[in-house]
């Protein structure tokens, strides 16, 4: 919530979080999971409701989910971006394989 300079109040209902993971091996439907998880026990902590939508591929780089969140006088619409990175770390591990191979002939003995 944001108050401005004339005293209104300023309510975010929609957001959009990019995750990008680097090299993490969970992957989105691990992380799918574990939102669905933890979402379901923030809920009952906090008295909220939230509704989460399928994991759907959006393409070859991006997988996605929305939430929905509501409490008794706000409601805040969530769309979650995991940006697939499997491909980008395969050549990133390509490289620094052949970086590392030995260099024959090379040797300054």
């Amino acid at each position: 919530m944001f108050v401005g300079t004339d005293r209104s109040i300023y309510m975010i209902t929609r957001r959009r979080l990019i995750y990008v993971h680097g090299y993490d091996p969970v992957g989105s439907n691990g992380y799918y999971g574990l939102f669905q998880n933890q979402i379901r026990k923030a809920t009952l902590v906090w008295g909220v409701t939230a509704d989460v939508g399928p994991l759907t591929l959006e393409s070859r780089d991006i997988a996605s989910w929305t939430v929905t969140c509501r409490g008794p006088n706000w409601q805040v619409f969530t769309q979650y971006d995991f940006v697939l990175g499997g491909h980008h770390q395969q050549i990133h591990q390509a490289a620094n394989r052949s970086a590392n191979l030995p260099r024959h002939g090379l040797d300054s003995r």
